[in-house]
């Protein structure tokens, strides 16, 4: 009499598998035992059988099982396996199994998947999301731990569709991540951000000056506490100390946002957006005090002096003719003023975004208007609520249009603060904005400075397109902070600041 299908997958799994009986294969198995794997066929014969369960029981398998269902002809398992010798490993997975003469004849397997087979009634362990070291580590596991964390209710991540590179920075890799629940998605992201730290020793050299990374980092830790700000939900956001990897996985925005364009500027629209969300930002948190996290440039003065000449020298041979040699002598000039401009009071403190330039902004277009969403968190610091707000309005925005819009910008601006702070004032509001514009631009030639010291300048024998956009890019900012210069001078300029002679026009800047 044959034996039945629940017979011989009890057999196969404790006394072959479990209890090392490998004879028993020539009893319970056919020969050959056809097995058929996702895109293979094999067929074995009792030896060969009997060889693969030796060597792969070397490792000390145990297995657990649940007959599904079985019938005369077939059988179906899922079971469990923990591997014990040579790093502790869990796996499951599910096999269906053809019955023919009391003997399995063939077997379909759906591989080994890590993890245990979930009971019914059995909450899913939270575990600590690792720090992975490149984006190409990302996988379910990776998201699902990620996702549980700051959600215990999200269901199963069952594929990841896609990781997609979208972009290659100075300092990082980004990409964005496509995925499928086994539930219904509808209170769950279906689409993420994951943003990674790129290592060079420049990279992490420049790093350890400046702490890019654990400012963002730390910033949106910070903003965690804070969804009202308007910057992308953060999900994780951690540092390995040992080996500098950095991942951050935030909200996708892309499916809603238009990024925003340096080379034609800010239109009027998303310049209001803008200086809302910054208005915001710093009447949330003014008053507020330097801390270890936030980035100050008064203590690091002379390092920003020295980026400040090395990117004024790599600016011209990156544009050359293109700039009007009195611009070039205003870059000089003002190099000799530089750490007056860094070491002037600024009065009542805030939270700066410290980099608002547009191409580090998205906009939203939805029925109550434009909404500005913040990104690219890195240089986070803290001082005078007139420098983000000069550093954007001077460099991202058309000059004609800075000229005749940016007095309404500072007092729309300077009245939310002052909801915040009665004491601040629209005057003080304008004369801290001339000097902070003039600062904006010599922290835009310190980031070139570094971006010439990372080896990140783009050779247009490699990519033209590229570096054709890129100096369109930095010849529009220049121009647009130029010109705010010589406005400065000619509008109640600061004392301390004296420039070549150009024709001014009546703006704050």
């Amino acid at each position: 009499m044959h034996r039945s299908g629940i017979e011989l997958i009890n057999l196969y799994w404790e006394e072959v598998w479990n209890n090392g009986n490998l004879e028993l294969i020539r009893e319970i198995c056919a020969s050959p035992i056809v097995r058929h794997d996702a895109n293979e066929v094999t067929s074995l014969t009792h030896d060969q059988q009997i060889a693969r369960v030796a060597a792969q029981r070397t490792r000390l398998p145990f297995f657990t099982h649940e007959v599904l269902v079985a019938d005369e002809h077939h059988v179906c398992s899922v079971w469990n396996m923990t591997i014990r010798e040579g790093g502790e490993r869990e796996l499951c997975g599910i096999e269906v199994f053809r019955v023919e003469e009391g003997r399995l004849s063939h077997c379909w397997n759906s591989g080994y998947i890590p993890g245990l087979w979930g009971r019914d009634g059995a909450e899913r362990e939270a575990r600590e999301p690792a720090i992975l070291p490149s984006l190409s580590s990302i996988d379910t596991d990776w998201i699902q731990d990620i996702l549980t964390s700051v959600d215990k209710s999200t269901p199963r991540v069952g594929v990841l569709q896609s990781v997609d590179r979208i972009g290659n920075g100075t300092l990082s890799e980004t990409a964005r991540v496509v995925l499928h629940y086994n539930a219904d998605p509808e209170n769950y992201p279906t689409t993420l951000f994951c943003k990674f730290n790129r290592s060079t020793p420049e990279i992490d050299a420049a790093n350890k000056r400046v702490g890019f990374y654990e400012r963002e980092i730390n910033t949106y830790s910070f903003l965690r506490d804070h969804p009202d700000i308007s910057a992308p939900k953060v999900y994780f956001a951690a540092t390995n100390p040992d080996t500098g990897a950095t991942n951050i996985v935030l909200e996708d925005l892309s499916t809603r946002t238009t990024p925003g364009d340096q080379v034609r500027g800010a239109s009027v629209e998303e310049a209001d957006a803008v200086v809302r969300a910054l208005s915001h930002l710093h009447a949330k948190f003014l008053g507020t005090e330097p801390s270890d996290w936030l980035f100050d440039r008064q203590p690091r003065a002379a390092m920003f002096h020295d980026s400040y000449r090395i990117g004024a020298a790599a600016l011209k041979e990156f544009l050359g003719s293109a700039v009007d040699a009195c611009d070039y002598e205003l870059i000089d000039r003002f190099e000799q003023l530089y750490l007056d401009w860094v070491n002037l009071p600024v009065g009542t403190k805030t939270v700066l975004h410290g980099d608002p330039r547009v191409d580090n902004i998205l906009f939203e277009a939805g029925p109550s208007g434009i909404k500005a969403w913040l990104i690219d968190w890195g240089m986070t610091g803290v001082g005078s609520p007139q420098f983000d707000l000069a550093y954007f309005l001077t460099g991202s925005v058309p000059v004609d249009m800075r000229r005749q819009h940016d007095r309404r910008w500072i007092a729309e601006h300077a009245a939310e603060l002052a909801k915040a702070s009665p004491a601040y004032d629209l005057a003080s509001a304008e004369m801290m904005f001339r000097a902070q514009a003039v600062g904006a631009a010599c922290c835009n030639r310190a980031g070139r400075a570094y971006r010439r010291a990372l080896g990140t300048r783009c050779r247009a024998s490699d990519h033209p397109r590229s570096a054709q956009l890129r100096r369109r890019s930095r010849l529009g900012c220049l121009r647009r902070h130029t010109l705010a210069f010589y406005n400065v001078t000619g509008v109640a300029a600061p004392s301390w600041l004296t420039t070549p002679k150009r024709k001014h026009h009546g703006s704050v800047s």
